[in-house]
């Protein structure tokens, strides 16, 4: 069956599929803020993509925890936004830079509704070369894109590869390349969303969906926030506010 998630860049001259599965389990640190995904980093913090912030401070939305049902659960609202400080969206070229942003909950979310995911240490791990990791979200699951999916969907991939795309050795970004039609991939309104492992039961996120890319060869790029390479300044912010 096809299933599939969304990102708010769309990859030029061709519709994104992400070939994907409902989601299974209940991920407690997943959040839905009303265009985009975000996850749960401390009680009173959400963690999301800078590009998805416009949207949502020009009409914010109750924020949703512990539900894999889109816009069910759980809800409060928002007090500050922090995009990072040198975060650029060339909307021309479709691309983002320091695509990384945090959220401050106007009420902390309780323990039995959701649970923050960890961050990985500082410094990065490489680049994950090699590492099977899982993203989701509640993307578009249909074309033409005429709403996001109900439930929550999810998709396994293997991050790097033989990556023909100089953009992804940029510091800050994480890629993985799918070079088949029916590979994992992001899609329109996924943005935000985490990308993360699971390490003796304990879930760890290293990135933040931002961007698909559809290269010459016909190959797909999924595109990521390195998460590691922020957290001097993530940890900054919510120490500072």
């Amino acid at each position: 069956m096809r299933l599939t998630l969304r990102t708010s860049i769309y990859v030029r001259d061709k519709l994104c599929i992400l070939y994907g599965k409902i989601a299974e389990d209940k991920y407690p640190f997943m959040a839905w803020m009303g265009t985009c995904g975000a996850s749960l980093v401390d009680p009173h913090w959400i963690l999301t993509a800078a590009h998805c912030t416009t949207k949502f401070l020009e009409k914010p939305k109750p924020i949703h925890f512990g539900s894999n049902l889109r816009g069910k659960g759980w809800s409060t609202k928002h007090t500050a936004v922090f995009k990072h400080p040198k975060f650029v969206h060339n909307k021309i070229k479709d691309r983002v830079i320091h695509d990384i942003a945090l959220i401050k909950l106007e009420n902390p979310v309780p323990s039995e509704i959701g649970t923050p995911i960890k961050l990985p240490n500082n410094p990065p791990v490489s680049n994950y070369d090699k590492f099977n990791a899982t993203m989701i979200g509640w993307g578009y699951n249909s074309i033409p894109f005429l709403a996001p999916s109900d439930y929550l969907l999810e998709a396994k991939l293997v991050m790097g590869g033989n990556l023909p795309y100089t953009f992804c050795q940029i510091p800050g970004k994480l890629c993985s390349l799918v070079s088949t039609d029916e590979g994992p991939r992001m899609a329109p309104g996924d943005s935000g969303g985490p990308l993360f492992f699971e390490v003796n039961n304990e879930f760890i996120q290293i990135g933040i969906i931002t961007v698909l890319w559809l290269h010459p060869l016909k190959a797909y790029i999924n595109e990521f926030t390195d998460v590691a390479y922020y957290s001097k300044w993530v940890n900054t912010i919510m120490s500072t506010h």
